[in-house]
């Protein structure tokens, strides 16, 4: 991730780093990090959060590299939310984990507010910070408030729930009815870790089978299903051009397409 004057970036050799953009000077090294680093970490003025395989969430100082905070996945030593971008808004930090929750973190202390069960590696935010939309393994899509009071958060697992064997009777869990919309998206069973793209009043949602679905992002509405392989979608880039939409896309068997709308 590239803020200010500074690339942040970690790796897989224990370390991340801070290079000055300028010419790639060391700024400074983060060391003992466990588990490599896959996804792109957030960042701004005051922190920098990021994701590990090793079950990690790691927060530092944005100007030192120093720690703030540490958390871990709970419940399991072989989940990891590595393969997403922690998503920051408010005092809140989201983390989407593939053990099917989506956790609410305080942005300063790095304890949990509560979670959803829904999710898996895929999520992304409106442009106002205000709602999250995840995708689930099990074909579902959901835009949730960013916002919400913990004191109005009370739900329990549901009997079916994919993670009640990792129940934590501490930490509240968000109601599916409190949901802005929550749909079957189409996908089907989808392991696809690929982020979520909004363009106008679009969610794209990269599938792990060659095809990029389009939701009304203010109902979950399925708009389009285009194909473009057989295999993993990359993540999308998505813009608007001269009155129209453009998306490009990928596929991990070697397809490249730009789609206009």
């Amino acid at each position: 991730t590239i803020y200010g004057k500074a690339v942040y970036v970690g790796s897989s050799d224990g370390n991340f780093r801070s290079l000055r953009l300028k010419d790639g000077k060391l700024l400074w090294v983060h060391q003992g990090v466990k588990g490599f680093c896959d996804a792109a970490p957030y960042v701004d003025k005051t922190q920098v959060i990021f994701n590990t395989w090793g079950g990690k969430v790691y927060s530092l100082d944005t100007k030192m590299g120093t720690t703030q905070w540490t958390w871990t996945i709970p419940g399991s030593h072989f989940f990891s939310a590595g393969a997403s971008t922690p998503l920051k808004t408010g005092n809140r930090v989201f983390i989407v984990s593939p053990d099917r929750r989506t956790y609410c973190l305080d942005t300063w202390t790095g304890d949990v507010l509560y979670f959803a069960d829904c999710g898996r590696e895929s999520n992304i935010l409106s442009e106002d910070g205000k709602i999250i939309f995840i995708k689930a393994m099990g074909g579902q899509a959901w835009a949730l408030p960013t916002q919400i009071k913990k004191s109005e958060i009370n739900g329990t697992l549901a009997p079916d729930s994919p993670s009640k064997d990792r129940w934590m009777p501490d930490v509240p869990v968000f109601e599916p009815e409190k949901a802005i919309w929550s749909v079957q998206s189409g996908l089907g069973k989808d392991i696809g870790s690929s982020t979520l793209a909004l363009c106008g009043n679009m969610l794209l949602i990269p599938s792990d089978k060659g095809n990029l679905h389009a939701l009304d992002r203010n109902t979950g509405a399925q708009l389009w299903i285009h194909k473009i392989g057989l295999g993993l979608t990359n993540p999308v880039s998505a813009w608007e051009e001269n009155g129209k939409i453009c998306i490009l896309v990928s596929t991990m068997d070697g397809k490249i397409e730009l789609l206009e709308i």
